[in-house]
């Protein structure tokens, strides 16, 4: 692949280094997964003639076809789906208590690799997210250690993650006081069962700022749809979103005397399908998790 890159230097300030011509780019991985075993030769056919039509070569030595699953951007994918890598993963499971700032630090970013995999992680880190804001003396205290061996338990069995095929998509959302979080769901058919189950895609959480924090709960989870929808844009493109909750999301976002925030949020997410549902039944235990804790207070309260 040859990119000339030397017009830029007309619109760059000038300097003693000009832009160069590239005359060669480098893909690092290339990975070819196949939904069904009987489809690999056709798919790898596929992948070849447009390697030849596009004169990209392949380094022979670093060619490897036929495994059941493989490394892909530090996750393991297979035929299960996506999972976390087992080194990530124990790195949190073995790791000592923290006896220092600097300790936690590592904790904190351990657990942002894998921050897909973990539901509620905003709610799961709140105890860690506030030992670092202290400014005396660190601390380990009751609340934190039992949010770290939570934490552990938790990653004695991560969720495996779905990618999502044509259809539409599920969102839960949840909120509390100091955090927002969401999950991203497909419905998939299981041998031997009647109805569909469901598979998570991406967990995402966040951790409420000062301001945030007075968010109406209504605002809190029109917000967590918003950060969702930001950080995961290409699902939120390709497929309809169904955002099940039990507030009238929809209504609010969509009402015409609605201003400030609401109108701009509603504004940004018109550029996306999204309809809002009912929360249905929960069919999947990695979903039970991120549902259970926080059912009462995602539950408008009752007319009076």
């Amino acid at each position: 692949m040859c990119v000339d890159y030397t017009d830029l230097n007309k619109h760059c300030p000038k300097d003693p280094f000009l832009l160069p011509r590239i005359d060669q780019a480098y893909v690092n991985d290339i990975v070819i997964k196949t939904k069904h075993s009987d489809w690999f030769i056709m798919d790898l056919s596929e992948t070849f003639e447009n390697l030849k039509k596009f004169k990209w070569k392949l380094n022979p030595t670093k060619c490897v076809f036929g495994v059941p699953s493989g490394k892909l951007l530090g996750f393991i994918v297979s035929s299960r789906g996506i999972e976390a890598n087992p080194t990530k993963v124990n790195a949190i499971r073995y790791m000592k208590p923290p006896r220092s700032k600097k300790d936690l630090m590592k904790l904190i970013g351990c657990m942002a690799t894998l921050s897909r995999f973990i539901s509620r992680l905003g709610d799961r880190g709140l105890p860690f997210f506030k030992l670092l804001q202290k400014s005396d003396k660190f601390e380990w205290n009751d609340d934190a250690s039992k949010a770290f061996q939570e934490l552990k338990d938790f990653l004695t069995t991560p969720p495996v993650l779905t990618a999502p095929e044509d259809g539409e998509v599920l969102l839960y959302i949840a909120a509390t006081t100091n955090v927002v979080s969401t999950v991203l769901v497909v419905e998939r058919d299981k041998p031997g069962l009647v109805y569909k189950v469901q598979r998570p895609v991406y967990f995402i959480s966040e951790v409420l700022g000062e301001s945030k924090v007075r968010y109406p709960q209504v605002q809190k989870l029109l917000y967590s749809i918003l950060i969702t929808s930001r950080k995961l844009r290409y699902y939120f493109q390709a497929h309809k979103i169904k955002v099940a909750s039990s507030y009238p999301l929809g209504d609010i976002l969509h009402n015409r005397d609605a201003n400030g925030r609401v109108v701009k949020w509603s504004v940004e997410l018109g550029a996306f399908t999204i309809e809002f549902t009912p929360r249905s039944m929960i069919k999947s235990q990695a979903l039970v998790h991120f549902i259970a804790e926080w059912t009462k207070i995602q539950d408008p309260p009752p007319d009076t």
